[in-house]
């Protein structure tokens, strides 16, 4: 097999791949964990519940799969940021890109932000998305005691939370939602830091 040939396979993998997670996600939303088959999951996607089986041993399998999808994406932004000089300039970009995302795909967020609070998450997912809370928790810590702000911990928790709450209301009325004025007013909190820490 030629290297074009080999990266056309890849692609067409990775293309399925995403296929079933997004269709797997909405059937997830639309009919919860418990209702959502395998096997309607291959047909709405189109394919063959063979191929679905290549990718995914099982339902909870895929079912985790979409869900740490999700959250490996939030987490590849902070990684994303690491270079940045300024503690400052990282918790803005880390705030205004958290947004950014969920404009560039409101409708997928909004799924995602429906299917994460089914009971079947937590009970598949505790351990992971723990950690993933922890891990955002303790960046946001540790940009917040870098700019001197009084109880890091605690502000990084209200930070968390507050981000959350704000994507929670924009992905359901995307079109009204006025996030740009929430954004400017969240990040003004932190303005007065810059000075000190260019």
């Amino acid at each position: 097999m030629t290297p074009r040939q080999r990266d056309a396979n890849q692609a067409r993998r990775e293309a399925s791949y995403n296929k079933i997670l997004n269709v797997a996600m909405a059937l997830f939303v639309q009919h919860g964990y418990d209702k959502t088959s395998v096997r309607m999951i291959a047909e709405t996607a189109n394919i063959s519940l063979g191929l679905l089986y290549n990718y995914f041993d099982n339902k909870e399998a895929l079912f985790k799969a979409v869900i740490l999808h999700s959250l490996s994406t939030i987490k590849g932004i902070y990684y994303g940021l690491e270079a940045m000089l300024s503690p400052v300039e990282k918790l803005e970009n880390l705030i205004t890109t958290s947004f950014k995302i969920v404009r560039q795909d409101p409708h997928f967020w909004r799924l995602f932000h429906r299917i994460r609070m089914q009971p079947m998450v937590m009970e598949l997912l505790e351990a992971e998305i723990a950690e993933f809370r922890d891990f955002i928790i303790n960046k946001l810590e540790e940009n917040l005691q870098q700019i001197g702000v009084d109880a890091p911990r605690t502000e990084a928790r209200i930070l968390f939370a507050t981000v959350d709450g704000i994507i929670g209301h924009y992905v359901y009325q995307p079109d009204i939602y006025p996030l740009d004025e929430i954004q400017a007013a969240l990040l003004k909190k932190y303005q007065y830091h810059k000075g000190e820490h260019q």
